[in-house]
């Protein structure tokens, strides 16, 4: 029985250390070169939730260009230098302190990409859930932020 429990627990494990989120879906990919593009890719994308997550901005800005479109409530909407656009993400990370921030789908090519998801704070004592999207576009062999909606 003991063998049976430990078996059973050892599946469940490997599963879960190998599902897929949902949010992402892996495909056959050509060639090597191709499938460490749309690993880049879905790299970028955790490291932004995670930064969402953690409120730790290093983990976004890190892939920020020169510029990043933002659209924070339409109240910061445009184009922004990275530096602007950091001030601006922790502006609004301070006011709108985030609860959860998770995709729920996305889509890739070769060169640009995008995830739609959740960003959730507290108002007071009510939850408010905003529909959040990134955005990146591949250049010089790095994946970049091209714009961040939290709507």
């Amino acid at each position: 029985m003991r063998t049976l429990c430990i078996a059973i627990l050892s599946l469940l494990f490997v599963s879960c250390s190998f599902s897929q989120p949902k949010w992402w879906t892996d495909k056959k990919y050509r060639t090597e070169k191709q499938k460490i593009i749309y690993t880049d890719c879905k790299i970028t994308f955790e490291s932004v939730a995670d930064g969402f997550n953690r409120e730790d901005l290093s983990r976004i800005t890190k892939y920020f260009d020169a510029q990043v479109y933002l659209d924070l409530l339409n109240i910061d909407k445009g184009y922004y230098s990275a530096n602007q656009a950091e001030l601006i993400l922790l502006d609004f990370l301070d006011y709108y302190s985030v609860d959860n921030f998770y995709y729920t789908g996305s889509h890739a090519k070769s060169d640009y990409a995008f995830a739609i998801g959740y960003y959730i704070y507290y108002k007071g004592s009510s939850r408010v859930k905003l529909n959040a999207s990134v955005s990146l576009f591949y250049k010089d062999e790095s994946w970049y932020i091209d714009q961040i909606s939290l709507q």
